[in-house]
């Protein structure tokens, strides 16, 4: 039920609403997040509480758009 929910809350935020949340399931691939949520996961077990949040951001900075992200654009 998250995925779905994740879905129907970011249609509204990806490409300013432009998608239903069934265009937008349609559009993402559902095993490439949940492997990308899985590595994330799997970082707070090889990370110190100390640089976990540094480790995160860097890898979130990695995916699409994660440059302007980074960028703060």
């Amino acid at each position: 039920m998250a995925f779905a929910d994740a879905i129907a809350i970011g249609s509204g935020e990806v490409l300013d609403g432009q998608l239903t949340p069934f265009q937008l399931e349609y559009l993402v691939d559902k095993t490439a997040v949940f492997r990308g949520a899985t590595q994330l996961l799997n970082l707070t077990y090889e990370h110190s509480a100390k640089t976990i949040r540094s480790v995160i951001m860097e890898e979130v900075s990695k995916l699409p758009g994660g440059e302007n992200w980074k960028l703060g654009k």
